[in-house]
């Protein structure tokens, strides 16, 4: 018995430092950036923001190796631009570095919308001098995210109306996602090992049997399909998505004027700086699946159907104000619809934020609106 317990002793002391060695080895072949979560902390601007140099991270907190003196595309805007569920050189800001062979800032972070990006964009702008803007809105919680900064922080009192139609909240800049003390959390901050597995087909592997296991335990509006000629293998929450694009509530609705009037704001500022500036706006993965999934019982869900009705309309209303005030756009869905159908562009799991085959649709629409328009 006391043999036993000894080899089990020295059985796991050998895996630990062969762990050890192994995270080591990557870190030395692979920059933290790609993988690392970074840590966060408050800003009494932009409401949170990343740690300097955390997890890989630059100086600034966002997610670059450095900061350099020049960039030619700047490229702004929340999760879905910072790259999450992808290395950092798979985001589709990194991707589009590759097409364009031009240097690319990504100036993003989750939980950003146009209020943050207005700001960014006029401090960093003139310190990175790029020719070309490139603002990502995401359909899926931008207005929403408005909203709640412009009525919780006085910062940005000037967005507010005037008629104090909406209650102002405290100003609560407090960051949560520090103080999970759980082990995948411990791993995600400091094992560039652990992220590599996680965003792997072992990680979707996890998140697939998760995701099954939350549909059998909960009954509420997320649900998961499995459509074989279709590639569907995957996760939607509709009424997560649903509760940042319900036109019928005024919050939303409020959101989206204060995003629209960013917008605007940002359009001016760059056109005052001879910069070219272009808008993309990224549906939410509901949307992406939408055509498919009339295969699917589950097209049927009343909430899924309520989200892709709203979404649709607010995509309508956002090009017809970007087209009134000549601001240029491009909306990638329907290529990502196309893609979708021969390949999974996003992660098994109820994650909505695309994988790196997703960024790479992003980046190409981008890229050709780019070469096509401002060259």
């Amino acid at each position: 018995m006391k043999n036993i317990f000894l080899n089990s002793i020295i059985l796991l002391f050998s895996i630990c430092i062969a762990l050890l060695a192994t995270e080591f080895i990557v870190r030395l072949a692979i920059n933290p950036v790609n993988y690392l979560k970074p840590k966060l902390e408050s800003d009494l601007i932009l409401g949170h923001k990343i740690i300097a140099d955390s997890g890989g991270h630059d100086s600034w907190g966002f997610r670059n190796a450095s900061i350099p003196d020049k960039v030619n595309i700047l490229a702004i805007g929340d999760s879905q631009t910072y790259g999450v569920m992808a290395p950092a050189n798979e985001s589709w800001p990194s991707i589009l570095a590759q097409l364009t062979n031009k240097e690319v800032y990504n100036l993003s972070l989750g939980g950003y919308g146009p209020v943050q990006y207005l700001h960014l964009l006029k401090t960093k702008a003139k310190i990175l001098s790029p020719e070309i803007v490139v603002v990502a809105v995401y359909l899926g919680n931008d207005f929403i995210d408005s909203y709640r900064i412009v009525y919780r922080n006085n910062n940005w009192i000037d967005f507010r109306l005037k008629d104090n139609k909406f209650q102002q909240g405290s100003e609560d800049n407090q960051v949560f996602d520090n103080y999970d003390s759980s082990i995948r959390a411990w791993l995600a901050h400091n094992s560039v090992l652990y992220r590599m597995i996680t965003n792997s087909v072992i990680g979707d592997m996890v998140r697939l049997w998760e995701t099954k296991k939350e549909v059998i335990q909960n009954n509420n509006d997320n649900f998961f399909t499995k459509i074989k000629s279709s590639n569907i293998n995957t996760g939607f929450t509709p009424k997560l998505r649903l509760s940042g694009l319900d036109l019928s509530n005024v919050e939303v609705q409020e959101g989206l004027r204060i995003s629209l009037s960013a917008l605007k704001q940002m359009n001016e500022y760059t056109k005052e700086n001879k910069v070219k500036f272009l808008v993309a706006i990224i549906p939410t993965k509901e949307s992406v699946y939408a055509t498919l999934l009339k295969k699917s019982s589950e097209f049927n869900n009343p909430v899924y159907n309520k989200l892709i009705d709203n979404e649709s309309k607010s995509t309508e209303y956002i090009i017809d104000f970007l087209n009134d005030n000549k601001i240029n756009y491009i909306e990638p869905l329907y290529a990502m619809r196309n893609a979708v159908v021969s390949r999974a562009i996003y992660p098994a799991g109820y994650d909505g934020h695309p994988n790196g085959s997703g960024y790479e649709v992003i980046a190409k629409e981008i890229f050709k609106y780019i070469e096509t328009n401002f060259n």
